[in-house]
């Protein structure tokens, strides 16, 4: 009868909501009206607050889809309200659904907006530039993310203090969200006219709509939002937050024999300057608990470029994401080169410079010039040298005190473009390297943001530390069209030899110059077995800027597809049809080149329906070059289990397979360090890679989270042979086996970590976090050698363990001013 009645019950409510289901969506430009509040609503979910009950402006009908079926109606009706008083945005939303039982809400900690659950997104574009937006998302389970929107990236390590609740009734789900002034920056003016969209996923049928309809075919998101009007008489608050932190480590290192407590405490602060700029600082910095680097076995000639992980250096950070200008890993990374005298050896070195203080200050004003500083401070390391004859040692100086400012400015235009200026300066003292770098670049589009062309020109400026100098420049030149089912682009890229941004910024190699172009067609609504579809095609050539020699010519092409019943598809196709000329391997300051005979790699990538308890995706490819019988292959799976809202497991198996490879080995060199030989080998390679995360939720606010990984790169010697001034490989004499036939560069690598983290949001923005980490790194020659040994060999290794405990309580003026005025 219960069953009965509830049914009934639901049937009825649908039923009123008739002449909104029937009524066609408009994809024209929305406009809502808010009005203030007399009284501010209790989050609780429940909407029994007077806030909403007189409310003259909500809203109440159909959003419109993006996915699956884009520009149709959505499913169901959804209502929303916003109000407003002196202190937040109030809203309120209700998920009209005839299947309340149905509705997704697995449990995810913060910033979980990915999670197999509905959701219900605000997002504000404050300034109404059309540019960014402040997004605030809230999951049927409970769990908040919010995003910073910006027109080259949405910044998901952006973080603000924020309300919201969630409940679960008869005809659907509802939330309620205060989003406080603090958590946003606006002009200073009586009457605020702001760009809103509002954005609901329904996760059973992976339906996706929006308030104001935002076109998947259209280039950028903020410039296709509706209006918010109504807002009249609210002030920038003062926005005033402090952040203290202690912390403790207990750390044991077998292979030193050491283990050791160490504890340490900090602050970190944010002071809103005015209404559109914020001052974040750190003072004595924490952070052991971060996640390891995903290490691998690298031979080729470029750095490996690491996730930055550093919560300080990855939130608010979106100005300076300007060409790989600004690589936050640089500040606390070790430079300085050991010199040694004959008979010298290094007994230890620094891993990494530590961090005094960081600083930076953003924000944009009304007129849309952004504005971003930063600042930070590494102090001095040593290292330890040791007389192999004699046991005495002695201090070197590795790294002075060094300094890294970088300072961006950009302005937004009409149309969702803009201009903008960097400049980055790392000084080490007047006797230490200085480098400097300035870049100005621009982004046009036209009124109906279907073409554009951007481009930028950097220079870079070094002087080492014997007053010697360099300068050397990068311009590129990108333009096409953008928006529509059929796009195009085009580039130009210039990198002279002398250019050199990887102080402070991020660059595998200069001396290139590429042109290329790419066409694109997608169909985002569903048609035959297909949701959506896109094909892309394109071709890059690539010569040296000095001396102007050919060295590379590249094509692909590349289709996706999303099936009707949510699997997904991706096959491509990439070639090297002609000779290419690699002059960077050989590390010979473009003396010598390899000789690259044409190739080609094909492969298939597939995602099964993430809705599903059990999901699974992976990916194969194969890689071949006909002329020197080279077959490469690899091949990726990744099982994702959902065992209940609460626990969830994926585990993730990479293999690679490289045959007959020839690749550099080292130099051979006279007593006057002249170079005498290029030594290249013909090597066999594998790489295995086990990954194991796992996250159990005890509510919104509290976790457990497990992450495991295991590396294995193994390399085998076969052959040795010298590299000659045409290219290709001829014999040596160069001795490179032991007795026993085993090559003295055969490399078995292991790198294993594991990060078992406990976290408690005890209050809002206050964590309670426990980490145990264990570190295993193994370096040898042993490469016959199964995987269980190998495995076996890795975990019987010296570890590196640290368990660690860390607590940081957000104190925030507006809160404790609001808090004595109702007391």
């Amino acid at each position: 009868m219960r069953k009965f009645a509830q049914q009934l019950f639901i049937a009825v409510a649908l039923l009123l909501h008739l002449p909104i289901l029937a009524q066609d969506v408009s994809l024209e430009h929305q406009t809502f009206k808010t009005s203030r509040t007399a009284s501010a609503p209790q989050i609780d979910g429940l909407l029994g607050d007077d806030t909403w009950k007189n409310d003259p402006s909500a809203f109440e009908g159909k959003f419109v889809q993006t996915s699956p079926d884009n520009g149709k109606a959505s499913a169901f009706p959804t209502k929303v309200q916003i109000r407003y008083d002196d202190y937040a945005i109030y809203v309120a939303a209700k998920m009209y659904d005839s299947q309340p039982d149905s509705i997704q809400r697995e449990m995810g900690f913060r910033d979980s907006g990915k999670n197999n659950a509905d959701i219900f997104a605000i997002a504000l574009d404050t300034y109404n530039k059309q540019q960014n937006a402040f997004l605030f998302m809230v999951s049927a389970s409970g769990a908040q993310t919010d995003i910073y929107i910006t027109p080259n990236n949405e910044d998901e390590n952006w973080n603000a203090v924020w309300k919201s609740a969630v409940t679960i009734v008869d005809d659907g789900w509802i939330v309620e969200m205060e989003i406080p002034y603090m958590a946003l920056r606006f002009p200073k003016k009586e009457v605020q006219t702001w760009g809103l969209t509002l954005h609901r996923v329904i996760k059973r049928t992976n339906e996706e709509s929006f308030w104001n309809y935002l076109d998947p075919n259209v280039e950028g998101v903020v410039n296709q939002f509706g209006t918010l009007e109504g807002i009249e008489g609210i002030k920038p608050p003062l926005r005033l937050s402090l952040s203290p932190y202690v912390s403790g480590y207990y750390n044991i290192d077998e292979e030193n024999d050491i283990s050791e407590f160490t504890g340490t405490a900090g602050m970190d602060l944010k002071w809103g300057l005015n209404e559109s700029f914020t001052l974040d600082m750190t003072l004595i910095p924490d952070f052991g608990q971060v996640r390891a680097d995903n290490q691998i076995l690298n031979l080729s000639a470029f750095e490996i470029q690491f996730d930055e992980n550093r919560s300080f250096f990855t939130e608010g950070t979106e100005l300076f994401d300007r060409g790989n200008m600004f690589y936050s890993r640089r500040v606390g990374k070790t430079f300085g080169d050991i010199d040694l005298n004959d008979n010298e050896e290094t007994s230890s070195a620094p891993g990494e410079a530590p961090l005094i203080n960081a600083t930076k200050l953003s924000g944009r004003t009304s007129k849309g010039l952004g504005i971003g500083v930063f600042n930070a401070i590494t102090d001095k390391t040593f290292a330890t040298v040791k007389d192999t004859l004699t046991g005495e040692t002695r201090e070197v100086l590795v790294d002075p005190l060094t300094n890294f400012n970088a300072l961006v400015l950009e302005q937004n235009l009409k149309n969702n473009s803009n201009i903008g200026f960097m400049n980055t300066n790392v000084y080490r003292g007047k006797d230490g390297k200085m480098a400097n770098v300035s870049r100005v670049d621009f982004r046009f589009f036209d009124k109906e943001n279907t073409y554009s062309i951007k481009g930028n020109l950097d220079i870079t400026h070094i002087r080492d530390g014997d007053n010697e100098t360099k300068t050397g420049y990068n311009a590129f030149l990108n333009g096409g069209k953008v928006s529509g089912k059929y796009q195009y682009v085009g580039w130009l890229n210039i990198e002279s030899d002398k250019y050199d941004p990887n102080d402070m910024g991020f660059l595998r190699s200069n001396n290139e110059i590429n042109l290329g172009g790419r066409f694109t067609y997608s169909k985002q609504e569903p048609f035959s077995i297909f949701n959506n579809m896109r094909i892309n095609t394109g071709m890059e050539r690539t010569v040296l800027y000095k001396p102007r020699v050919f060295t590379n010519m590249y094509g692909w092409v590349n289709f996706y597809t999303q099936f009707k019943n949510f699997w997904e598809l991706e096959a491509w196709g990439e070639g090297i049809p002609v000779d290419s000329y690699d002059y960077f391997n050989p590390r010979a300051d473009f003396e010598y080149f390899y000789l690259r005979r044409p190739s080609y790699n094909v492969g298939t990538w597939f995602s099964s329906d993430r809705r599903k308890k059990l999901a699974v995706s992976g990916h194969a490819w194969i890689w071949s070059r006909p002329s020197l019988d080279q077959f490469d292959n690899g091949f990726n799976i990744e099982p994702r289990m959902r065992f209940s809202n609460q626990f969830s497991t994926s585990f993730e198996l990479n293999y690679n397979k490289i045959r007959k490879e020839q690749g550099f080995v080292d130099h051979v060199r006279d007593d006057d360090d002249n170079l005498q030989e290029v030594i290249y080998g013909v090597r066999n390679r594998h790489e295995f890679t086990n990954s194991l995360k796992a996250n159990y939720a005890f509510t919104n606010k509290m976790g457990l989270n497990l992450r495991l990984r295991h590396y294995w790169g193994n390399v085998r010697y076969d052959s040795y042979h010298k590299l000659n001034k045409e290219g290709t490989l001829e014999d040596t004499s160069f001795q490179g086996f032991n007795d026993d036939g085993s090559s003295d560069y055969n490399t078995n690598f292991n790198a294993f970590n594991m990060e078992l983290t406990f976290s408690w949001e005890f209050a809002p923005s206050s964590f309670l976090t426990a980490v145990w980490k264990n570190q295993i790194y193994t370096d040898d020659n042993n490469v016959d050698i199964s995987f269980m040994e190998n495995l076996d060999n890795t975990l019987s290794s010296y570890q590196l363990n640290s368990f660690s405990v860390k607590m940081i309580y957000f104190l925030d003026f507006q809160q404790a001013k609001r808090m004595i005025k109702k007391g």
